[in-house]
């Protein structure tokens, strides 16, 4: 698997690329040039909407050509159509890899501002493309949704201010995808991203999970369903908290976490782990409402039991059981903080509420009552359920697959 990267802003010179012959420097871009380069007829791969992957395998060995040849046909220059529209060039993270115009996509990037970076890829699979029959559009379409989305938010960039396209070519023996990206518009303060790199690691780790998504498409597209599903729901959590206040245990912990925390400069939960009384009182608080809630205590164990489900389930690759285990242990590890850091912050920010006796009426249980209340409405933002029924359609998916 290689992927190359590069990118260009406006006055930063750049050498000629050995490739391509061309400099790709902000003119290459905003001009309109790399996607005249990207979109050649010799080069650019044509693919009809409803032909599928297995459709595109049948028609390969029903052509009875070899695999160079059978790549050269698909050239928009030796693809038999009369629809124009067919310019083998796709928008990045649409639903569907439909072709877009080429006119209209010059003009689009005639916009783009010299204050502004541009970036460029090139992903060539290599031996691993023509194993896995890497050309269909489509596949290739959820692959960079997925993983651009994950390399962009590892590098602090929102996916949703970037807009792009790819193509793919098939002049070569090994099929390869060709893709530039930009922000949308700049930030509240007129500002775009003042780096053009990315980190190394975070290229090291789209290059290895490009590798599993091709070699093990139908496991790791299921996985991933599962693993988008839960970092979208992180925002919210519905109906966290909402009982009655009983116990003096409740107190008795939130008082153990303002005294341990009140002096100290670092605010986190993860202080708690090393003061085991600290770090009980805080979970105290969370099963002492969980236990309160039966609802809310089964989901939780369901929660529990569909992750050890995806742990324990055995994956074709050891790239992708590890993916699993990865995803499970940050997973688990990110809920346990998220939780613990929201309620040592809200008892410490009960400590200023303490000292306006007029606001509480000196009432301990209205103070426990409005701490659950304030917990309530910040759980909201993590959707706990939607983890559990992401988890579980993924496990029933893999028994079926299985």
């Amino acid at each position: 698997m290689i992927v190359k990267f590069e990118f260009a802003k406006y006055g930063v010179p750049k050498k000629v690329n050995k490739k391509s012959k061309k400099v790709h420097n902000y003119k290459f871009y905003n001009d309109g040039i790399c996607i005249d380069y990207i979109t050649r007829i010799k080069a650019v791969y044509i693919q009809n909407n409803r032909d599928t992957k297995e459709e595109l395998k049948t028609q390969f060995t029903d052509n009875n050509l070899s695999w160079d040849k059978f790549l050269q046909s698909r050239t928009k220059e030796n693809f038999l159509t009369d629809d124009d529209t067919k310019t083998g060039l796709y928008r990045l993270f649409a639903s569907k890899a439909n072709d877009i115009s080429i006119k209209t996509e010059k003009q689009i990037v005639k916009q783009i501002s010299k204050k502004q970076h541009i970036w460029e890829m090139t992903i060539n699979p290599g031996q691993l493309g023509i194993d896995n029959f890497a050309i269909d559009k489509e596949q290739w379409n959820t692959i960079l949704n997925q993983q651009f989305r994950n390399l962009f938010r590892a590098n602090n960039i929102d996916p949703e201010k970037i807009i792009g396209h790819w193509a793919i070519h098939s002049n070569t023996k090994y099929p390869h995808i060709h893709l530039s990206f930009w922000e949308k518009y700049p930030d509240i303060n007129g500002n775009y991203r003042s780096k053009g790199s990315f980190k190394k690691e975070t290229i090291n780790k789209l290059k290895s999970m490009l590798a599993i998504s091709l070699s093990s498409w139908d496991e790791y597209n299921k996985l991933y369903v599962v693993k988008n599903s839960i970092w979208d729901s992180k925002k919210k959590m519905k109906e966290f908290f909402n009982l009655p206040i009983k116990s003096t245990i409740l107190h008795n912990s939130i008082e153990t976490i303002q005294g341990f925390y009140k002096n100290s400069r670092n605010k986190n939960y993860a202080l708690s782990s090393n003061n085991e009384k600290v770090n009980q009182a805080i979970w105290d608080i969370f099963n002492y409402v969980k236990e309160m809630n039966p609802s809310l205590n089964q989901i939780y164990s369901d929660y529990l039991d569909t992750l050890e489900e995806v742990s324990n389930t055995k994956y074709s690759t050891t790239k992708l059981q590890q993916e699993a285990q990865n995803f499970v242990s940050k997973e688990m590890d990110e809920f346990e903080t998220q939780i613990g850091n929201i309620i040592v912050k809200d008892c410490l920010e009960q400590i200023s509420f303490d000292k306006v006796n007029s606001y509480w009426g000196i009432d301990k249980q209205k103070k426990l009552e409005w701490l659950l209340k304030k917990w309530q409405w910040e759980f909201e933002n993590i959707q706990f359920w939607k983890k559990i029924e992401a988890l579980k359609k993924f496990n029933k998916n893999i028994k079926y697959a299985r």
